[in-house]
């Protein structure tokens, strides 16, 4: 038996998630809608299967690759155009040589495939629709048939069987000469197109009524629905209640209490609620006073900000949530909040509320970790330094000894837009811009700076990253390129500080920054961090010799000019003794 799945993502739904991944990849408890198809055909012994891609294709390819993580083997068909779940399977006529199941990858659908089968292959026909006994609703109206007391579709959908109808799940198992009724050129589903071609040539076509879980995942509020099911199926113990559970649940994530599924490297403040049933995945934060549950999906790498509540909802992967923010009956997705029961979408403009954060959020929370407590090891070093510096400006200026600067730039857990931090410098000057005595010196050594180790330590710059963006220079980058430097957080030090000069112009800088972004490591990031003193002596060095060669400078044009009126002094004295002889 053969199988091919319809991933083409043609219905549009469940927008605006879909706007920025396929519908196939809407995670249903945090892992592809399409991954649950997957997995019910290597249950039957199905290991080669079809599907036919369309929109946001390399999405779909790059993550389920060959099909071997599932033990099966994946066959892509790409389609240019639109042309429905029948053209797509027309499309794959000379590779479908024999019995083929056909199923949505954008739904869910618990079919015991042997039985349908069987019933497939009792009937003798080419073509059997899987049917549910589903509540209708108006979404699926238009999937709506009726069945003779011989199983047989009946070739009209009339207005009394609004509530006795059979729903059409998208799913089928035809015969190959059914692909003979489907014309090449035309847009057509199987559910309608199909089935009326099918009756108008006297074909039979048979309906099998399943008695497991299905959800079309049409709506929101089905979205929702599919991931209580799943998560009422982990746990219950009534396997004849078929229709509201999945027969063979599963979750990448482990029991931490009954009802409670939480996966790996994931940090849950001792003070947090969880209420079951819930699931939270991978690489989460879970802070302070949080609460969480019942019937709430967290995805991996998910932030919980201080005091947040999350009730009936489901927060996706990468998702920041911000403290004290109390989510109920919605889906939340980087920036933005959809309402499960209104579908009403709302765009987050704080990052402070609601942002997406960095998917390599353990990595980072530990590298995070670790430059705050060098950071840390590093001003208890230089701290009797920073209190001498902080007394001699107190007493030279009387004035606040720490300016706080702005600057431009991405914060190290966040990967939301990059944001304005405040960071503390030594003061340095006077309120109409020039420097003290003491300031050009700190300046010069670049000493003013020290402070800001206490904005690594407070997580608003990384140790090692890019250079914090004057104001000045935001507006300056249009390129994408140039874009590119905010891929990595803003640092202390980095390629811009050891590589470069204090009088290196901004475009060069950005070069090094953009470089930094794409290609860093935490080992290049380390040895940036042992050659930031030398760099420093490197360009105090650098910055001496130019003055000292600026002084020679001045000094020889001086002379130089000396010179030369002294030259033209004579010369004048010369033309005035001629002078003078001739009138003699």
């Amino acid at each position: 038996m053969q199988a091919i799945l319809i991933a083409t993502g043609e219905n549009h739904k469940l927008l605006p998630l879909t706007g920025t991944m396929p519908a196939p990849m809407v995670p249903i408890v945090d892992r592809p809608a399409m991954v649950y198809a997957i997995e019910l055909l290597a249950r039957a012994g199905i290991r080669d299967i079809f599907v036919s891609l369309s929109d946001q294709a390399n999405a779909i390819e790059s993550y389920f690759g060959n099909g071997e993580r599932w033990n099966v083997r994946l066959h892509y068909l790409l389609q240019r155009n639109a042309s429905g779940s029948a053209g797509a399977i027309k499309r794959a006529e000379q590779l479908l040589t024999e019995t083929f199941i056909v199923l949505p990858a954008d739904a869910l659908v618990d079919l015991d495939i042997e039985t349908a089968l069987a019933f497939h292959q009792a009937h003798g026909g080419l073509a059997t629709a899987i049917l549910s006994q589903s509540a209708v609703t108006d979404e699926t109206t238009s999937r709506l048939t009726t069945l003779d007391v011989d199983g047989r579709l009946e070739p009209a959908v009339r207005s009394t069987i609004v509530d006795t109808g059979y729903i059409h799940t998208g799913a089928f198992i035809f015969e190959p000469a059914v692909l003979s009724y489907i014309p090449a050129t035309i847009t057509a589903e199987c559910h309608t197109h199909l089935m009326a071609t099918l009756f108008h040539a006297k074909q039979a076509v048979y309906g099998h009524v399943m008695d497991g879980y299905w959800n079309s995942l049409a709506t929101f509020s089905d979205f929702q629905a599919a991931q209580n099911a799943i998560l009422a199926s982990l746990s219950t113990t009534n396997e004849n209640d078929r229709q509201n559970c999945i027969r063979y649940p599963y979750v990448e994530a482990g029991e931490l209490q009954p009802g409670v599924w939480v996966g790996t490297h994931t940090v849950i403040h001792p003070t947090a609620r969880l209420t079951p049933p819930l699931f939270i995945g991978s690489g989460c934060r879970i802070s302070r006073d949080v609460e969480v549950g019942p019937e709430t999906i967290i995805g991996s790498g998910v932030v919980l900000d201080e005091g947040v509540t999350v009730q009936q909802s489901t927060v996706l992967s990468h998702t920041y949530v911000g403290q004290f923010l109390h989510l109920a009956g919605r889906v939340a997705h980087h920036t933005e909040l959809i309402d499960v029961e209104t579908e009403i979408n709302i765009q987050i403009a704080d990052p402070w509320l609601l942002s997406s954060v960095n998917p390599t959020l353990p990595g980072n929370l530990v590298r995070n970790v670790a430059e705050r407590l060098i950071a840390l090891l590093m001003l208890a070093v230089v701290t009797p330094l920073l209190a001498f510096l902080g007394a001699a400006i107190w007493i030279t200026s009387g004035g606040p000894i720490l300016n706080r600067v702005q600057r431009f730039g991405q914060m190290p857990m966040l990967q939301a837009n990059p944001q304005l931090v405040t960071l503390f410098q030594f003061q340095t000057r006077k309120p109409n811009n020039a420097t003290t005595a003491l300031g050009r010196f700190l300046e010069a050594w670049e000493l003013h700076r020290l402070p800001e180790l206490w904005n690594v330590v407070y997580g608003d710059i990384g140790l090692v990253g890019v250079k914090p963006l004057p104001l000045a220079d935001r507006n300056s980058l249009y390129e994408t390129w140039q874009q590119g430097r905010f891929g990595a957080p803003a640092g202390f030090t980095g390629l811009w500080y050891t590589q470069t000069m204090p009088t290196t112009d901004a475009d060069e800088i950005c070069i090094m920054d953009a470089y930094q972004a794409t290609t860093h490591t935490w080992q290049e990031d380390f040895q940036q961090l042992l050659l930031t003193p030398v760099a420093w002596f490197r360009r105090l060095r650098r910055v001496e010799n130019h003055d000292q060669f600026n002084q020679a400078q001045v000094s020889r044009s001086m002379i130089g000019a000396s010179s030369i009126h002294l030259r033209y002094g004579e010369h004048e004295n010369m033309t005035f003794v001629a002078t003078t002889l001739q009138e003699q």
